[in-house]
């Protein structure tokens, strides 16, 4: 993305393949519970540097999708991180994914 100022209603195109693209698409806590049940079930507690598994309320942008498109719907979104808000936090709705991500605007 460019440094053009975000507004509502703007199509946004957020990529993948892009080294700077900070999105985060909220999970519901089912999809958390799933997560944290596949890991159990496989019996994976550590990632592969032996840190433990910490689960998230945000996941990035699917690896199966090398783009999505999302219209702003919110320029002051509310963040539900453990950590500091990121700036130039928007919002928007991608129809692909049927959910708001969140991202941030150059």
């Amino acid at each position: 993305m460019s440094k053009a100022i975000v507004a509502l209603g703007q199509v946004v195109t957020l990529s993948n393949s892009h080294p700077r693209t900070n999105a985060w698409i909220k999970m519901t806590e089912a999809e958390v519970e799933a997560l944290r049940k596949a890991d159990r079930d496989a019996g994976r507690w550590h990632d592969d540097g032996g840190e433990p598994i910490l689960y998230g309320k945000y996941m990035g942008i699917p690896s199966f999708l090398d783009a999505i498109d999302v219209v702003v719907t919110s320029l002051r979104p509310r963040w539900v991180g453990y950590n500091r808000r990121p700036k130039n936090l928007r919002a928007g709705y991608s129809a692909e994914l049927k959910r708001e991500v969140l991202f941030q605007a150059e």
